[in-house]
């Protein structure tokens, strides 16, 4: 819910893309008034069966960032670009480079 409410609220503009919002104003709408009721209605389980607040530690969504990331990174050299563009022979040398580079700076997050 959280991650829906954040992508129709304040869609991400990155530097290697983007969020695009193609949901028409009246089906935002409503998927916002979806979600409202559905916070509403965890809340009432929460009291009716005394549940308790599960609490996130953030040091793991960083973990669990930096896994994504490093997944990502890991997937990212200049041979396995084809579905951007056809890299260039000549750049590829350097772009692994670079690549290892931003590797090196998620393993000091």
């Amino acid at each position: 819910m959280i991650d829906i409410e954040r992508a129709l609220s304040n869609p991400v503009e990155g530097v290697i893309s983007k969020t695009v919002n193609d949901v028409p104003d009246l089906n935002i709408n409503h998927l916002i008034s979806v979600i409202k009721e559905m916070k509403t209605e965890i809340g009432s389980l929460v009291i009716k069966y005394d549940l308790k607040t599960e609490e996130v530690k953030v040091s793991r969504i960083i973990n669990s960032r930096k896994a994504k990331m490093w997944e990502t990174i890991t997937d990212t050299n200049s041979r396995k670009l084809k579905g951007y563009s056809k890299f260039p022979t000549e750049l590829a040398e350097e772009f692994d480079k670079d690549i290892n580079r931003l590797r090196k700076l998620i393993e000091t997050l």
